[in-house]
């Protein structure tokens, strides 16, 4: 399958470790780095997602991947034959997962802001009802289906942990 998609994938030895991907974190994180403190004005520009995560966004991620790990590190603890191999870091992930598309592979922050395959690609917006310019598309599926499906599940696990 990796050669006629030409995509590297990796299996996971279990459906947990399928389910633990870093990944799963990424838009929630950037959302609330780029707009937890949006002023309620329409954009006249719309803000760029993965080339305009600041240090605030790559915060926001780093402290969502920490209680990722955490949780991973608990369930290995509990449940030691469990293989979660698989489940790294968020900039780990990253630059295997685009690797020769990225500028500058030095940090999580750096290596979202230069990765070629997101150019150009905006924070999710809809046209401003009240006026010109556009505002921010909180239910989207980076907000929606992230959240209800992967965000939602590991946070219960991790509460029984």
């Amino acid at each position: 399958v990796s050669a006629l998609l030409e995509v590297n994938l990796r299996p996971a030895a279990n459906m947990l470790g399928s389910w633990f991907c870093p990944a799963d974190v990424i838009h929630l994180g950037i959302m609330f780095g780029l707009l937890s403190e949006w002023d309620g004005e329409a954009f006249e520009k719309v803000p760029l997602f993965y080339q305009g995560v600041d240090d605030r966004a790559e915060e926001v991620l780093l402290g969502m991947q920490g209680d990722f790990l955490r949780t991973k590190t608990k369930l290995q603890e509990l449940l030691p034959a469990m293989d979660l191999t698989t489940v790294g870091s968020l900039h780990g992930w990253l630059l295997e997962a685009y690797e020769g598309q990225i500028g500058d592979p030095s940090t999580l922050g750096s290596a979202l802001r230069t990765n070629a395959a997101y150019a150009g690609l905006v924070i999710p917006s809809r046209p401003n009802p009240s006026g010109p310019g556009r505002l921010p598309l909180f239910d989207y599926r980076y907000l929606t289906e992230d959240a209800e499906i992967q965000l939602t599940m590991i946070r219960g696990m991790a509460e029984l942990l």
